[in-house]
């Protein structure tokens, strides 16, 4: 049965993650990001008038009453009303802002006018106008705003904030690419407006679309990072390396503080997934300042995603000793260890981990490790301790402990641990969901499935389970048909989801319609590193004849899982063929 996320060591991250914190220098930074909507205090000072329901200092009291207890539509609702009777542009700002955190589009866009006739100098009312224009799907109120933005000093630059929610809107509907074209000439030609339009189209897949405005934006103004940056973008999201690479040159050439670029650079590198040239990258920035953190944490990641062990334990130990990301490099320094074969060296690593979002996980690791020496009884009462010390994260603990108890063989233990925490917690769905992964593997599909179909009646749009049902049926029973209308229905509410990808085409493989089945796994096998997958997909190759890709594809497999039996097995066996 498979899990809808699978990856080669628990806990680990996607490298390129890492290095969301990096910020470009002034001079590279793509855009500005978006203003948060924060509900500001009322102004110190104001005289509050509670004798008079009218009165709109009363509703503003009322508001951040309403605010102070949570309940924002009330909130709303008072300072809705506040700014009706109020001649001060702060406070209906603070409504609209309000508005949008609520998005309740109709009031924000009465607000966002009203707040423009009260400051007509301020061109933060034309920002929310057309926010809430694009919520409300109005083309034609958004054009007002935007117009009305674009002409104001700086108004092409302030737009630039608003990059990160039309791109967003766009990856829904790209119909709101109309609202470009629908702008004055003299406004559509500006190079921002060309730029956004190339995220907007790049959002919305739109490749050569966004390439030729990003292509104009950076001709305009050859100097701005953005539209260069952007052109990187889609030539790795389309697979031009080559293309990407220039466009990278040209910006390294280009810019001052090339250890923030090339962290960036990398970033998107990594997320594209081509993580030879993200080292290659990081090692450039490492030339450039040998103690850069976020450097040496991503170049350690991706030497753990390549097994590279003596690489990652040598990467980590020096973040560690910068006293940076400790308790991240601690984790990370454990499994590490864990995958070179040291034990006592991963186990005091995981135990440097603090009281943080990875704590649970190197207990977790810790209880792992002391279950494959044998000391199964020893790492669960940990665990049980760990459980009764931190009551409000018990469900956590009970389905890491069935995890590792699954992991390391203990399959009748886990069952028995589960029947326990689903007794504290009745009918919890990832309980459910953990105790029907363990009957799987334990032979038991009727009750696996029970259990399935248990979660499908609370949840009947619950992908995950979807998928592992219809994954189960189709690779332990003849019942193809069922299997694969679950596996589609599971596709179609998470489409791009590789686990989900992988068990359709096994299902098509096995009913023998070979030619659906590669298109899926390999779309499965292209998004993600997985034993399974790999196996799968050399299988359905090899049934298509094409048996020497079938071998390069179990043999780099092996490469980057050594120790997977089905791996080893698949290539022993068609070997002799």
């Amino acid at each position: 049965m498979k899990r809808n996320q699978r990856g080669n060591h628990a806990g680990v991250m996607p490298a390129w993650s890492i290095l969301a914190v990096c910020v470009m220098a002034a001079a590279c930074a793509p855009v500005t990001p978006p203003k948060v909507f924060e509900i500001d205090p009322v102004r110190q000072g104001a005289p509050i008038a509670i004798h008079a329901d009218d009165d709109p200092y009363f509703l503003i009291l009322q508001g951040e009453l309403e605010l102070a207890r949570h309940n924002v539509p009330a909130a709303l609702k008072a300072y809705h009303e506040a700014a009706l009777k109020s001649e001060d542009p702060v406070v209906t700002q603070h409504a609209c802002e309000l508005a949008a955190v609520s998005q309740a589009s109709d009031i924000g866009i009465e607000l966002a006018l009203r707040w423009a006739t009260l400051d007509p100098q301020s061109m933060d009312p034309w920002r929310f106008l057309l926010i809430f224009a694009l919520d409300r799907n109005d083309l034609a109120m958004g054009k007002k705003a935007f117009v009305e933005l674009l002409r104001r000093p700086d108004g092409a630059a302030a737009s630039l904030a608003l990059v990160p929610p039309m791109a967003e809107k766009a990856a829904h509907d790209p119909s709101i690419l109309q609202l470009f074209d629908q702008l004055p000439a003299e406004l559509r030609g500006l190079p921002e407006m060309l730029y956004m339009r190339g995220e907007a189209a790049k959002a919305a897949s739109l490749w050569e679309q966004s390439l030729d405005a990003a292509r104009r934006a950076s001709r305009m103004r050859p100097d701005w990072p953005p539209p260069r940056l952007l052109l990187v973008d889609v030539y790795l999201a389309t697979k031009r390396p080559d293309a990407a690479k220039a466009e990278m040159d040209a910006l390294l050439a280009k810019t001052k503080d090339t250890v923030s670029l090339r962290l960036l650079l990398a970033q998107k590198l990594l997320r594209a997934s081509y993580e030879r040239e993200a080292g290659a990258m990081l090692q450039a920035v490492l030339r450039e300042d040998p103690t850069q953190p976020e450097a040496l944490y991503a170049l350690g990641l991706l030497a753990i995603e390549r097994r590279d062990w003596p690489e990652a334990i040598r990467r980590l130990t020096r973040l560690l000793a910068l006293d940076e990301h400790r308790d991240d490099a601690w984790f990370y320094l454990g499994v590490a260890e864990s995958g070179a074969g040291d034990r006592h060296e991963a186990l005091a690593a995981f135990a440097r981990v603090g009281e943080g979002e990875r704590f649970l996980a190197a207990r977790t690791q810790m209880a792992r490790l002391m279950m494959e020496a044998g000391q199964v009884d020893e790492a669960r009462r940990a665990l049980q301790r760990l459980r009764e010390a931190r009551p409000q994260e018990a469900k956590a603990i009970y389905l890491a402990e069935a995890g590792v108890l699954l992991e390391t063989g203990h399959v009748e233990q886990a069952l028995l641990l589960l029947g326990e925490a689903l007794a504290a917690y009745p009918g919890d769905l990832e309980l459910l969901y953990s105790r029907a992964l363990a009957l799987e593997k334990a032979g038991r599909l009727q009750e696996a499935e029970r259990d399935l179909r248990a979660i499908l009646a609370k949840s009947p749009q619950n992908a995950q389970a979807l998928n592992a049902l219809g994954y189960t049926l189709v690779n332990r029973t003849d019942r193809y048909q069922e299997g694969l209308a679950l596996l589609q229905k599971a596709l179609a509410l998470d489409a791009d989801n590789p686990a989900i990808l992988d068990s359709l085409g096994w299902a098509y493989y096995r009913m023998k319609d070979y030619h659906q089945a590669e298109i899926h796994i390999r779309r499965s096998y292209e998004a993600m590193s997985d034993p399974e997958v790999a196996l799968h997909y050399g299988e359905v190759l090899w049934a298509l004849g094409k048996k020497e890709q079938a071998m390069a594809i179990w043999r780099d497999a092996m490469e980057k899982f050594p120790d997977d039996e089905a791996l080893r097995a698949a290539v022993e066996q068609h070997s002799r063929h």
